[in-house]
């Protein structure tokens, strides 16, 4: 049997399990999960990027027309 949970919703209140066979998920919920963990990995890389460059504009002594006047 598959290990996939389906919450519950207005209809069941209830969770339940995939009705399809499969060690541990069905072909269906493995593609998905695959997929799940590649947007993990892809958001990441994402963040990390994002932090590299603010600490770089971070280390920038710059002024622009909307800092504030000293």
């Amino acid at each position: 049997m598959c290990n996939w949970v389906h919450l519950p919703d207005k209809k069941n209140a209830l969770p339940s399990t995939c009705a399809k066979e499969g060690e541990p998920y069905c072909p269906e919920h493995s593609r998905l999960l695959a997929y799940i963990y590649t947007l993990d990995e892809d958001w990441k890389e994402t963040e990390e990027t994002h932090k590299a460059v603010c600490d770089e504009l971070r280390g920038r002594v710059t002024k622009t027309h909307l800092s504030p006047k000293p």
